[in-house]
């Protein structure tokens, strides 16, 4: 398009056709994007000519540094794998050493805690069997006094029982009275023959009354089941 034209485009807008700068614009923009391509291919082209010269130079200067310096850097690897393989066989050595001394101190120390376990399993079991022998004494002690109480309950019952006996035979060889007396005497006394349960048995003359004896005061008597609790619980 000339300047003519494009002054006469100007001028009159109407005569402007859009798909034709469309067209020329996508046109346009073509053009750059190609020539935006063809100058990233030329920098990707130059930057792998530059690399591929940097490689180059490299090689060449490891080749020349191994040329130089190749048998010396060879010396001195084998050198250093060669101290280091005496390191490590001085290394191996030493815990070899050690490991066997370890293994005396572990099985030292091992008699020293089975002696010990020895010593308070002994101990433990002496505590218990002194606290077991505690309770059977304590236990054969409660026993032995519940025996002792129920002997004394029955020689008491039997001096009770010879006593009303011999109550019995005296008041029996006794005459009975058929009535009152002129003087009034027996009347109002308490003869009570019959009630053999009685610990006076009258108040006649001639007659002392007979003391009731006082029965042992002893303890509720515990259970067999509480004790054997009490034995399991400890």
């Amino acid at each position: 398009i000339g300047k003519d034209r494009i002054k006469d485009l100007e001028a009159d807008p109407k005569k402007i056709d859009y798909d034709s700068v469309i067209e020329v614009y996508q046109a346009f923009l073509k053009k750059e994007r190609e020539s935006i391509d063809e100058e990233k291919k030329k920098k990707l082209r130059d930057i792998e000519l530059w690399t591929r010269a940097l490689r180059e130079e490299e090689k060449k200067a490891i080749e020349k540094y191994a040329r130089d310096h190749g048998e010396k850097e060879m010396e001195q690897i084998q050198q250093s794998i060669q101290a280091k393989k005496e390191k490590e066989l001085k290394e191996k050595q030493s815990l070899e050493s050690a490991g066997s001394v370890l293994k005396q101190y572990i099985e030292d120390q091992m008699k020293v805690r089975n002696t010990e376990w020895e010593q308070k399993k002994k101990e433990f079991t002496i505590k218990k069997m002194n606290e077991l022998k505690k309770q059977i004494l304590e236990h054969a002690n409660t026993e032995l006094m519940k025996e002792e109480s129920r002997k004394r309950t029955e020689e008491m019952l039997k001096i009770r029982a010879e006593r009303d006996r011999k109550i019995r035979e005296e008041e029996a060889k006794k005459p009975k009275n058929t009535g009152p007396r002129e003087d009034g005497e027996g009347m109002g006394e308490d003869t009570d023959d019959e009630n053999e349960d009685s610990w006076t048995r009258g108040t006649k003359k001639g007659v002392t009354p007979i003391e009731k004896p006082e029965r042992p005061v002893t303890k509720p008597e515990p259970r067999e089941d509480d004790f054997i609790k009490r034995f399991d619980n400890q």
